[in-house]
């Protein structure tokens, strides 16, 4: 099957949440099979060393060129912080740390600077955050102060050549000539996400049990935060789990993905549903709110691992033989080619392509793919 099907998506309103923020609820009809848009195909376009182990960040550089991060083995099989850089088809190590222990979990271009976090190792079994930075001659460590109490860095936006958001264990944080501020605490940091549009915007996801989810936005630079907390309010679909992926910047909206689940009791295998939340452009504490696409699993749709979006009509939704664009505004279905379905893990928007790290079907060595 290499065809695509285009959701038919209609949304109606539902009761508005707590705190006035509207909620509103969508049906999924599927249409005609549309036709095939070549300029949407995913190609594999480089690959990665044999050594390497873990790759998990992916940025576009402003020259084009495509920057990769994780962890390789050395010689001696211990694990090093890597970034690879892709470009004309060839990949080259960028930068090894020189600890033999810990990696990279992201990797952010901006404002003529690369930037990659994760953690290091400084001791047996001791990890400490680990922040590095390019600035097109040379690579250079960022001091990280015991203050941070994490063990690694992630979640990077830059702000300027010398200035980025990350996102440590215990909270978000801005780093900014040498001083680190933190700007939202984290008092269980396995239920947050964060994000920052490409305008500046910040937002945090937080989740507990019994589902209850809350966003707090913050156009301030994180010196204050909104509160809202969309909640589904729909009696036909409960959550399955309301941790989410993809959770990232639409325009200066965001944009998550979930799984739902029809409300009472279902045959095995029914009833299961992924859907992509997103909020819109309104300014803090007055987001409405909307599933977007509600799509049920399927053999060619298992999960949603990650979203990435150029504006507010143009971007994508992967995961496990997922490839779904988000194409003015509409979702596409992209059904792939059983000969080389790919396990999808990270998409991310450059200024002409989208960009996806991915593994083919039974196959362990990630690969770079591009579309168009």
């Amino acid at each position: 099957m290499d065809g695509k099907r285009r959701f038919q998506v209609k949304a109606t309103r539902a009761l508005v949440g707590a705190g006035g923020v509207a909620v509103l609820f969508s049906a999924l009809t599927c249409g005609e099979p549309t036709p095939v848009y070549p300029e949407h195909e995913w190609r594999e376009v480089a690959a990665f060393p044999a050594n390497a182990a873990f790759i998990n960040g992916l940025a576009e550089a402003d020259d084009g060129s495509v920057y990769v991060a994780g962890s390789c083995r050395d010689e001696e099989m211990n694990y090093r912080p890597v970034v690879y850089r892709c470009a004309g088809g060839k990949t080259v190590e960028a930068f090894r740390g020189p600890y033999k222990g810990g990696g990279f979990n992201d990797v952010a271009c901006g404002a003529g600077r690369v930037w990659a976090a994760g953690a290091k190792e400084v001791a047996p079994e001791k990890l400490r955050p680990y922040l590095v930075r390019y600035d097109g001659s040379r690579w250079e460590e960022i001091y990280v102060p015991e203050t941070v109490n994490s063990l690694s860095l992630g979640g990077l936006y830059p702000i300027g050549e010398d200035a980025c958001w990350a996102r440590a264990y215990d909270g978000v944080y801005i780093y900014r000539h040498g001083l680190w501020e933190k700007k939202f605490p984290f008092n269980n940091p396995q239920y947050f996400y964060f994000t920052v549009t490409r305008g500046g915007r910040a937002a945090v996801y937080k989740y507990s049990y019994p589902y209850t989810v809350e966003i707090f936005i913050s156009d301030d630079g994180g010196a204050t935060w909104a509160q809202e907390r969309p909640q589904l309010e729909n009696k036909h679909f409960t959550y399955s789990s309301p941790q989410p992926s993809g959770f990232t910047g639409c325009g200066e909206g965001v944009c998550w993905a979930v799984s739902l689940r029809v409300a009472g009791p279902q045959p095995d295998g029914q009833g299961s549903y992924f859907a992509v939340m997103m909020r819109d452009e309104a300014p803090p504490g007055e987001g409405s709110y909307e599933i977007s696409l509600l799509a049920p699993r399927g053999p060619y749709m298992t999960n949603i691992a990650d979203m990435a979006f150029r504006d507010t009509l143009n971007g994508y939704a992967v995961g496990t033989f997922t490839s779904i664009a988000y194409e003015d505004g509409e979702w596409v279905f992209q059904t792939l080619p059983e000969s080389w379905h790919p396990h999808f893990r990270r998409v991310a928007a450059g200024r002409s392509s989208f960009w996806a790290l991915a593994t083919r079907y039974g196959s362990r060595p990630v690969q770079l793919y591009q579309a168009p």
